[in-house]
């Protein structure tokens, strides 16, 4: 996270890249406190994604990323917290 944090003004795509590894890297690990972790990390990838004015692509993310963890209650639940921003 320090690295994505030091990234995120020269380097803003790569910073993104990183939070979006980290978060998935907790969304592997299928228990709610790891769900929250990961979407920790998405709201910090979704901010900087934003900046830049790639809001479809952010959406497109999540949307694919729900779709591949559609069984995971608890993960879709955390997810939809993103959705009041989308």
């Amino acid at each position: 996270e320090k690295v994505a944090k030091a990234l995120k003004k020269s380097f803003p795509e790569r910073a993104a890249d990183l939070y979006k590894i980290l978060g998935e890297s907790f969304v592997n690990r299928p228990n709610r406190e790891s769900y929250r972790t990961a979407l920790h990390y998405f709201k910090r990838m979704k901010k900087i994604y934003f900046s830049l004015g790639y809001q479809k692509e952010f959406k497109s993310y999540i949307d694919n990323l729900r779709s591949k963890n559609i069984k995971k209650r608890l993960l879709q639940q955390e997810l939809s917290k993103l959705d009041d921003q989308l």
